[in-house]
This record gives C-alpha cells, structure tokens and sequence, in this order.
C-alpha cells in the first residue's frame, strides 16, 4: 500500500524512476479534480507527491520543500523526456492551467538511447541482484515518456532484448 499522502485525491499521473540516483526507484504523483459534481465539490487536497523507494517495495514522501516538486492544479498527466546531455524533464499537463517542467539529474546514471523495437532491460547490479524495465509506447494518459533506460550508478551490466528476443549488452556506461 502507498503512504496515506498518496491518497489524499484522485491520482491520474505516475512515473516510476531513480530520481535522486540512488539506485532504487521513486515515484513521482501527481492528481485532483475540479470537475465533480457540485454535491461532492473539487477534490484538490493533493500537491503533488515524490515516493522514495526503498529498494523492496516500500515508498516513503518527501516533503515539498525538500523534493522541489509541487503541483497544485487539477493535474492529469505526466511525461518524462530525456535531454541531450542525460538530465531528465518530467512534464505535467494541467486542465486550464500551465505545463509545469521539472528537470532532474540523473546524478552518475548515464542515459542509454533505445532502438524502436527494445522491449526491455535486465539490469544487473554490483549487489549481484537483478532489476527488470519495460519500455512501451503511450505511457500515461493522452501522454508519452520518451523511451530511454538509464544507466545506474550501481549497475554492472545493462541487457536490452528486443521484441524480436535479440539481445544488446552494456557493461560500460555510456
């Protein structure tokens, strides 16, 4: 179960990915809508939300002030896109409101730019543990995530199979 501050208001927008580079991955939450019923009234309570992981499937916030995100609209979706130079922008849309861009640092994980037909990686970590990353087409709602796999920090080798059951591998990174 997620931490009550993930349920304060409907969510429509959730990514999965290693945003503070420490090797497990966080979630990024955003939500609300202004568009019930005027019984109900809005639900507007939630800000936008950063989930640490831990590694094993529990997630912990991270404060606003902290994180740097905050959302406060009647967010619907999110995407994230790659720059050149492997910094990573999250997009969020908002009904009748502004794009809001957040860009993060991919502090040491290096980017790995995917071919059309990559499905997805095995990522083998210094740990001897193995993690696993699906790349897909259309991400999130009316919304697409550029298809990008990250090289971590604590990674010892990255395995790309296509859909195809071609496989790539990259021990250094990029």
């Amino acid at each position: 179960p997620l931490p009550i501050e993930a349920q304060f208001a409907p969510v429509f927008g959730i990514l999965a990915n290693d945003y503070n580079a420490d090797g497990n991955f966080d979630l990024l939450l955003v939500g609300n809508s202004h568009s019930s019923n005027v019984e109900d009234g809005q639900h507007d309570a939630f800000k936008g939300l950063f989930l640490e992981g831990d590694g094993r499937g529990n997630f912990s916030p991270v404060l606003a002030r902290e994180s740097g995100f905050f959302v406060d609209g009647d967010a619907k979706g999110m995407a994230e896109i790659t720059a050149s130079e492997g910094s990573s922008l999250v997009l969020v849309a908002q009904n009748k409101g502004e794009m809001k861009v957040y860009k993060t640092v991919k502090k040491g994980n290096h980017p790995i730019r995917l071919q059309r037909d990559d499905a997805r990686a095995e990522i083998e970590y210094n740990t001897g543990e193995t993690g696993y990353r699906e790349f897909y087409y259309g991400s999130g709602y009316l919304s697409h995530s550029s298809r990008v796999c990250h090289f971590p920090t604590n990674a010892v080798s990255v395995k790309i199979l296509t859909y195809t059951g071609e496989i790539r591998e990259i021990t250094n990174k990029p």
